[in-house]
């Protein structure tokens, strides 16, 4: 069997209009609304139940890495990127328990370029 090809390289801009890495950071309330940041063009909470986020950029974020952390420490939080939403985050929240849950968070994306 051989080796498979790597995939080739979006050319793409980073938020500065370059071409080296990009760092973008978002504090998200527990109802949803957009608290600060950067790079945060539109921010969603799902209303079919709690704990559900979404958080969209101004570019294409889905090979990017992400850190969440939730505002309360006996939560915890896992982001990941959205199917076919290039430049959106998925963020959900549990308690202890493993029931979703509301609450704050901040994110942080950092894109090599």
């Amino acid at each position: 069997m051989g080796l498979l090809a790597a995939p080739a390289p979006r050319a793409q801009a980073a938020a500065d209009n370059t071409r080296g890495m990009a760092l973008m950071a978002a504090k998200i309330n527990p109802d949803g609304a957009f608290a600060y940041g950067s790079g945060v063009v539109a921010n969603y909470k799902f209303q079919g139940g709690p704990g559900r986020y979404s958080v969209e950029f101004d570019r294409f974020v889905d090979e990017c890495f992400y850190a969440v952390t939730p505002a309360t420490l006996a939560r915890s939080a896992v982001a990941e990127p959205v199917v076919n939403f290039a430049n959106r985050v998925s963020v959900t929240l549990r308690d202890g328990a493993g029931a979703y849950v509301d609450d704050a968070f901040y994110l942080t994306v950092f894109c090599h370029k």
